[in-house]
């Protein structure tokens, strides 16, 4: 049976945390989102990167039917409230990703003919997105996907969806659209992770299992902007292999100010603003 759900919830009870600091910051969570009264959602105020009040709903797509073995298809995603060019590009986006992947899984095991064992558990999608940093002109969601098929471990996938507003044009982030051209800032990047890495003894690098990290750009891909400095979320079992969230690290923005393109997205974010003293005009 295939359902779509609207839910507004009522006043927030609990937070989950899905994302564990490394270094910088020793914990900050991403809730799942916690909602306050009047059909709006927000994340809990002092323990995660965002700025102000998400005004929105969840929607929520689910699946449950049976082959031969139980199949559980759940997509959860945002929808903003508000109609500016902005929030509504954001949701039509998350909402076209998680509906694609969501058929995508469902059709697939509907016509999977492998004589899978229920021993070892049914086939499962769970894919959230969160709203974890929004401006006016700046939005950031993070995303969490896990898939597992009748086998005792799934896998997990995290993503970072970021925007922005730049005039007339709405702009689907690259980590290279916040950084002057040529000024080195990847390999820098690389290094500092690195070395924050290899000072805390985090996961791999502080075991003495023979293996260390040689991180490459592609170890970068997936980032959120937040008012306090870029965060960097590393794809799972790259740099640990049992943390209850994804290894994370943020760099303050102070760190990268030879590097930042003050005429890109981070122009938007107070924490980079007053930091540079960079006035509202820009």
């Amino acid at each position: 049976m295939l359902t779509v759900q609207v839910i507004r919830r009522k006043p927030m009870r609990c937070v989950q945390t899905i994302i564990q600091m490394a270094v910088l910051m020793a914990c900050i969570l991403l809730p799942w989102a916690a909602f306050s009264g009047h059909d709006s959602f927000q994340l809990q105020p002092g323990i995660g990167p965002t700025a102000g009040k998400f005004n929105g709903k969840d929607r929520i797509l689910n699946a449950r039917f049976k082959t031969t073995v139980e199949v559980v298809a759940k997509c959860v995603y945002p929808h903003l409230y508000g109609d500016d060019p902005l929030i509504s590009y954001v949701n039509k986006k998350i909402e076209r990703t998680a509906q694609d992947l969501f058929e995508k899984f469902v059709e697939q095991e509907k016509i999977n003919e492998d004589k899978l064992n229920d021993d070892f558990g049914g086939c499962y999608l769970d894919y959230h997105l969160f709203p974890v940093y929004s401006l006016p002109n700046l939005i950031s969601i993070y995303g969490a996907e896990f898939q597992a098929r009748a086998c005792p471990h799934g896998w997990t996938r995290h993503e970072g969806n970021n925007f922005w507003r730049n005039d007339d044009s709405i702009i689907e982030i690259h980590l290279e659209d916040l950084f002057i051209k040529e000024s080195g800032w990847c390999d820098f990047l690389l290094h500092y992770c690195d070395n924050d890495f290899k000072s805390s003894g985090y996961g791999y690098y502080g075991q003495n299992c023979g293996y260390v990290p040689e991180l490459e750009p592609d170890d970068l891909e997936t980032f959120l902007i937040t008012d306090h400095g870029l965060m960097i979320v590393f794809r799972s079992y790259r740099v640990g292999g049992w943390a209850d969230g994804p290894d994370v690290i943020t760099i303050q923005y102070e760190k990268l100010k030879r590097f930042i393109d003050p005429n890109g997205p981070l122009k938007e974010v107070p924490g980079y603003r007053s930091l540079f003293s960079i006035g509202s005009s820009l």
